[in-house]
Order: structure tokens, then C-alpha cells, then sequence
């Protein structure tokens, strides 16, 4: 049995769905054809586009500077101390800092603290 259900020029679809009624019946899909012409809807999320930008859209928000402005620069300077130092128990003094930093995500005033009596114990 063929059906043939035709819709109006301006209907825009991006699915068929073919349903069978009763049970048991199996429908192939070598057996549905449709016909009709692709189009193009701009999609609610924004474009991507591969091509690079001639120049930067937006001036940077403040000044670089030399210090260390992150918590990962601060325990990446405590991890190179860490290879300067000879005593063992200064250097596990080092990583656990350095992990306390990382693990909080903050460098609060008692990792300053033992942060600075551990660098005075350094100099010493």
C-alpha cells in the first residue's frame, strides 16, 4: 500500500517520523521517501567561526606584573624552593604548603604565617 501525504511549500520540517498502527507491524526504511528541499535556520546558540580575529577585541584589565599573582604561582615558587633547600624536613615543610595552597584555593593567614616562619627558617 502506498500513501501519499503532501504539505504545503512553506512547511518546514527537520523530522519524519512514520508511525504503524496495530501490532506487530514493521515498517523498512527502505520504504519511506521523502522529497523536499534543505534549508537553513540560524541556530539560538552562538556561531563559531575557525577564522582568527586580526586583533585582540579587548584591552587587557591590568598591567602584568612580575609577582606572583595566583595561588598556583605561590606554590610553584614554594616547589622551587623546595629543590633549592638540602634539610629533608624544611623540604616536606615546602610540599605540604605548597598542597595546602593548592587544596584550599586560598592563601589564607595561617599559610602566610607558616609560610613566612618557614622562609625565615630557610635564610637561617
Amino acid at each position: 500500500e502506498t500513501i501519499t501525504i503532501e504539505v504545503p511549500d512553506e512547511t518546514y520540517a527537520s523530522k519524519v517520523r512514520v508511525s504503524l498502527e496495530g501490532s506487530g507491524r514493521v515498517l523498512s526504511l527502505a520504504e519511506v521517501q521523502v522529497f523536499g528541499r534543505g534549508f537553513w535556520q540560524p541556530s539560538a546558540a552562538p556561531s563559531l567561526s575557525f577564522e582568527p580575529t586580526s586583533a585582540p577585541t579587548g584591552a587587557p584589565s591590568s598591567a602584568p606584573t612580575s609577582a606572583p599573582t595566583s595561588n598556583g604561582n605561590a606554590a610553584l615558587n614554594l616547589l622551587q624552593k623546595y629543590n633549592e633547600e638540602a634539610d629533608a624536613a624544611v623540604k616536606d615543610q615546602y610540599v605540604q604548603l605548597a598542597i595546602e595552597i593548592l587544596k584550599t584555593g586560598l592563601l589564607d593567614d595561617s599559610t602566610r604565617r607558616a609560610l613566612s616562619s618557614l622562609v625565615s627558617l630557610h635564610k637561617m
